[in-house]
């Protein structure tokens, strides 16, 4: 949520310093208050503290809070399923709808939600869509990315596999890359496989065999997953999401097999994650922490 609150007081500061220079061109006597300049710039709070002046700040308006959501790990087709192709692509979109609908319900007038459900390049075809009518949005992922400039990448759970292809057939790795480690200081969040993604090596999606490698072409066995890379924007860390007790021995032996095999390096990491924790990567430190409880309850 710091993070968060840090993107967009950063927003808040060039906008209002390009108002506040605009204002001196055209109108001196007119245009932003030159202190709320000042409270922005010389801002040591918590992250709630900061949230509140921002608010305060924006009483005119509401906090354009730009998420964009994208639930293209839902999106992979079941080749055990009775039910139609048809039937399980209208029920996946319902699903990731459900799932983008309850991250945001509980504050829907902060937030503009920008879905890749449709698009070019996200596990459909058709356009991208957002809550809040949003004038000329983006036809793609990749686009949307690049140039809706969101404050929080939210990347949901799924399919692993099929996410990492649609990411290469896409090719939007390298935006996420530069959106989320970079000067834009945008937030990403990866659940599950979303999660996996971010990490080095994506062996760590094979360990528990829950995903189906079938869907993507040319990489239809685990074992052809063995020397794929992820994101790698964590340090040279993997991810192990849904952790417990009973994983506890697989996982020594697979992160030590990752090392043996020269797939990661002694000072690389496998990060297990607990459904009730976070793992959280800035730039100037990395920890676990609990998730709160409305959040692990949902």
């Amino acid at each position: 949520m710091n993070a968060l609150v840090e993107t967009l007081i950063k927003e808040e500061q060039q906008n209002t310093q390009l108002a506040l220079e605009k204002s001196n061109i055209f109108s001196p006597c007119n245009g932003p208050d030159p202190t709320i300049l000042d409270q922005l710039e010389n801002i040591d709070l918590s992250w709630r503290k900061k949230l509140e002046l921002l608010c305060q700040i924006k009483t005119s308006k509401l906090i354009d809070l730009r998420i964009l959501y994208v639930p293209t790990a839902m999106y992979a087709l079941r080749s055990d399923s009775t039910s139609t192709l048809g039937k399980q692509r209208g029920r996946n979109r319902a699903d990731g709808k459900k799932r983008r609908t309850d991250m945001i319900l509980k504050q829907p007038e902060l937030v503009t939600v920008g879905d890749t459900s449709n698009s070019d390049d996200g596990g459909g075809g058709g356009v991208l869509t957002t809550d809040n009518g949003v004038d000329d949005f983006p036809k793609s992922g990749k686009e949307a990315i690049r140039e809706w400039n969101p404050h929080l990448i939210y990347v949901q759970g799924g399919n692993t596999f099929w996410l990492h292809h649609c990411m290469e057939k896409g090719n939007w790795s390298q935006d996420l890359i530069d959106a989320c480690c970079c000067s834009t200081n945008d937030v990403y969040c990866g659940v599950s496989a979303g999660a996996i993604l971010t990490g080095q090596s994506m062996q760590t999606a094979c360990w528990k065999e829950w995903d189906d490698p079938s869907v993507v072409p040319g990489r239809e066995t685990y074992e052809d997953w063995t020397y794929i890379k992820g994101l790698d924007a964590a340090g040279g860390d993997s991810f192990f999401p849904h952790m417990e007790d009973q994983w506890q021995d697989m996982v020594q032996r697979q992160t030590k097999h990752l090392v043996e095999s020269g797939i990661s390096t002694q000072t690389s990491s496998v990060r297990c994650v607990r459904d009730d924790d976070s793992y959280v990567v800035d730039s100037r430190q990395q920890y676990t922490t609990k998730l709160p409880s409305h959040i692990r309850n949902n």
